[in-house]
């Protein structure tokens, strides 16, 4: 069934136009699901991928603090060719308040 809310949230045309972003933090996300955090990343990560997303390398603090933090990626179809080279030079640094959009 979350796969079906997922790919129903994420079927909108306009996002081609648009990297989207997924930080996915175990400790924070996994309360009372009985899962070790490398396992709820695996869960996230397979979820995600079948909607399109990567998982991608950040410098990015809060992701590199714990080795089950992820970042994921979802860059869509129309997205401009600069704008997915800015997305992947060496070191990106992101933050949680950063949207990377172009249209």
């Amino acid at each position: 069934m979350p796969k079906f809310y997922l790919h129903f949230a994420l079927d909108l045309d306009a996002l081609e136009d648009m990297i989207l972003l997924r930080w996915v933090y175990p400790g924070m996300d996994m309360e009372n699901l009985g899962l070790n955090v490398f396992r709820y990343r695996e869960l996230i990560s397979r979820l995600f991928a079948s909607q399109g997303f990567i998982e991608y390398a950040t410098t990015e603090p809060n992701v590199r603090m714990e080795p089950a933090n992820v970042l994921l990626a979802r860059i869509g179809k129309r997205v401009d060719q600069r704008v997915t080279g800015r997305f992947f030079k060496p070191r990106i640094e992101l933050t949680q308040s950063q949207f990377i959009k172009e249209i």
